[in-house]
């Protein structure tokens, strides 16, 4: 995993403030974050994409769930669509541009893997990796996620 920070663009930040919640506690928070001006790029190698919820927008978000090459579990939940595109290389990489505090995704790429199927094993999972709050993705160690869990996505 490889991760840094570049500075938001003026149009990025209108994007971010469009999708602001109302009013409350977390619109402060997200529109701090936004005047900090900075997005957080995470650059992952993977070896593996299952599709958990198997559900389309406009109904669902795009519920995806990534292994790394170095282990990791990236988890994530969102309207976005994110098709992957071929690379000459032959290799798989996922990259997330995102706000720092509140994972916001403002974009999303995918190099080379193919989604697995989704399956019906696969919705049991749908609560297990449910995000909370503004987030839509996560990252989980392998030893975070019950062997069930793990043993299921092998088989899958």
């Amino acid at each position: 995993m490889k991760t840094y920070q570049r500075t938001l663009s003026e149009e990025e930040k209108q994007r971010l403030k469009n999708d602001l919640p109302w009013f409350g506690q977390r619109r402060k928070e997200r529109l701090r974050e936004i005047d900090e001006g900075v997005l957080a790029v995470h650059e992952f190698d993977i070896d593996r994409v299952w599709d958990i919820n198997g559900c389309r927008p406009p109904c669902c978000p795009f519920t995806l769930l990534f292994r790394t090459t170095d282990g990791l579990f990236v988890y994530l939940e969102t309207w976005q669509d994110i098709k992957p595109q071929k690379n000459e290389v032959h290799e798989s990489r996922l990259r997330i541009e995102s706000t720092p505090r509140s994972s916001k995704i403002l974009k999303t790429e995918m190099e080379g893997a193919e989604r697995i199927r989704h399956t019906e094993g696969l919705r049991e999972f749908n609560e297990l990796f449910e995000i909370s709050g503004d987030a839509e993705w996560l990252i989980y160690k392998r030893e975070e996620l019950p062997e069930q869990v793990i043993a299921t996505l092998e088989a899958v």
